[in-house]
């Protein structure tokens, strides 16, 4: 089996995206990995290229770059493996999958509802097409929000438990 080297772990910043970082963490140690962790922004246009707006692109990044390192600082303490810190402007799933293949990523480690949400789907938009265009292995780390809602009513039977006796 080839040994894990690298794992990209796209963010969105959310507590479930933070579940997938503390998971490849605990895989870097078992495999002596580097992590990647990749947050990616729409592309930001503007008609009028102002000074203004170069200011305020700017800002917005200086922003996130602290945004990324406080993220990372949660678990840096529980790891002494090297995190990369990447930010890509793009369509996430496209530079999700374009970084796993420049920068030879062995695994992903993937939040199942952090971008979306459950208004796409049990997965989300952007798990759904990482996990379907993929060439490498995909992990998906599930929302356990859905658990902790008063609303999620639990089912007593299946006709699974009634098939297997």
């Amino acid at each position: 089996m080839k040994k894990l080297q690298n794992i990209l772990v796209p963010t969105d910043f959310s507590s479930n995206s933070l579940n997938a970082l503390e998971y490849a963490v605990n895989l870097a140690k078992a495999n002596e990995s580097i992590i990647h962790v990749l947050h990616c922004i729409e592309p930001i246009s503007s008609t009028k290229n102002s000074t203004e707006d170069n200011i305020l692109i700017h800002e917005g990044l200086v922003r996130l770059e602290r945004q990324m390192k406080k993220f990372i600082s949660s678990v840096r303490a529980n790891t002494n493996h090297k995190i990369f810190e990447v930010i890509r402007t793009g369509k996430a799933y496209e530079q999700i999958l374009n970084y796993a293949r420049d920068a030879e990523i062995d695994l992903i480690v993937l939040a199942a509802n952090g971008w979306s949400d459950l208004q796409n789907g049990i997965l989300g938009t952007v798990a759904e097409k990482v996990t379907r265009y993929s060439a490498i292995p995909v992990i998906l780390i599930k929302n356990n929000s859905l658990a902790e809602e008063t609303s999620h009513k639990e089912v007593k039977s299946t006709l699974a438990e009634n098939w297997v006796g």
